[in-house]
């Protein structure tokens, strides 16, 4: 690893969680001072680029810090074994050496097995990679017709989770002669296609150019770069705000007045609708800046999946069964756990129940004065409801 890369890793010591768990804020304090100094030596060693008295002591600091990780796993892994838990990685090692170490396993697996096929393999680390492997082959080919796999080097981002592109790229060699690249794109124009060529045959290593299916090309340039301006200085808030002014801005530009968007139908360039334009986010937790730029130029726009996971109706109709599980008088978290696509009732139901029954409503679920009133069907929906939630309530504390 480069020194420039190791040098990022320590930075500092960290987040190393709450003082209780650390024996007390005077204990952390004391950890935190002598990881530091350990991560500053240590940064210190991966700067040595020539041989020497500073050399070997790097490589004692190496041999230490070895000794240290390993003694650490054992301890880790020992306290697993005395509580019977696994964790993550465990699931995944401990299946790899099962699959490798028992014929009798593989060959039962295998017999389950006609085709498998692996889509974004990429992502996979060496463990699966191995698992898939002793699911299906022996060899250092794999079986024929047998296996599938679809897969892009260029879009492998889980190297911190331990995929790795080349342990990817060696097992597309193993299959020789019989791979098929999937070269053509058809969501970028062929403009667009020379300029990302352009810029990832220079930042990546072995990179296959991608080749447009699409013949029209934009009167003017592809790829526009804009360039927001703030102050010397200026924290995250602020040129957060700078780029969502300058993207509204440009948007409002080109809608209706530039022809930029190629109309399949009529064979012409057409002006640029509200509906052809995307705003792409390595993350969600900032486009609440964008959201109101938008707003403020009265430019319509629609949000995919909200502002952030959290955010998500699938969230929301867990937060409300957890509500209801710890405490089902809550009458706001049923009725939404209810009308969620977890129970998947209507609000025709919702209405019976307030007509027959008072606050708090959930011991009314199941009263003859509801059921009477509902049909078969959402009938028993509500008791299986009623009998879902009162369980898990009831069972709640004593798991």
């Amino acid at each position: 690893m480069p020194a420039e890369d190791i040098e990022l890793l320590f930075d500092g010591p960290g987040n190393l969680g709450s003082p209780a768990a650390w024996g007390g804020r005077e204990a952390l304090k004391q950890y935190r001072q002598r990881l530091k100094a350990f991560l500053e030596k240590v940064a210190e060693a991966a700067r040595i680029e020539t041989p020497g008295e500073k050399d070997a002591e790097a490589a004692g600091f190496l041999a230490t810090l070895t000794r240290l990780a390993c003694a650490a796993e054992d301890v880790y892994a020992r306290a697993k074994r005395s509580a019977g838990l696994l964790d993550f990685d465990d699931l995944i090692v401990l299946s790899a050496r099962l699959l490798r170490e028992d014929a009798g396993v593989r060959r039962e697996l295998r017999a389950r097995l006609s085709q498998l096929l692996v889509d974004e393999c990429q992502d996979t680390d060496a463990h699966q990679l191995q698992m898939l492997w002793h699911l299906l082959a022996d060899g250092r080919r794999p079986p024929p017709g047998r296996l599938f796999i679809v897969g892009d080097p260029k879009q492998s981002i889980y190297r911190f989770r331990g995929a790795q592109a080349e342990v990817f790229e060696d097992l597309c060699r193993r299959f020789g002669s019989r791979r098929i690249p999937l070269e053509q794109t058809f969501r970028v124009h062929a403009a667009g296609a020379a300029f990302v060529n352009h810029v990832f045959t220079r930042l990546m290593p072995r990179y296959e150019p991608i080749i447009s299916a699409r013949s029209e090309r934009p009167p003017g340039p592809s790829v526009e770069i804009l360039l927001a301006e703030v102050d010397a200085g200026a924290g995250a808030d602020e040129v957060v705000g700078a780029q969502a002014d300058l993207v509204a801005q440009r948007a409002e530009e080109m809608i209706g007045r530039e022809k930029l968007v190629w109309d399949r139908r009529e064979g012409s360039w057409r002006p640029v609708r509200p509906g052809d334009i995307a705003v792409l986010f390595a993350r969600m937790t900032r486009s609440l800046e964008f959201e109101r730029a938008f707003e403020e130029r009265e430019l319509p726009y629609y949000v995919v999946a909200g502002t952030g996971f959290f955010r998500q109706q699938e969230v929301y109709d867990m937060l409300n069964l957890l509500r209801v599980v710890d405490n089902p008088l809550d009458d706001v978290a049923l009725a939404g756990v209810l009308r969620s696509g977890l129970f998947g009732l209507d609000d025709n139901v919702l209405l019976h129940l307030a007509f027959v029954a008072r606050p708090p409503y959930f011991p009314s679920l199941t009263s003859p004065a509801l059921l009477k009133r509902l049909d078969r069907a959402r009938g028993e929906q509500v008791r299986f409801a009623a009998g879902l939630l009162g369980r898990l309530h009831r069972c709640k504390d004593a798991l």
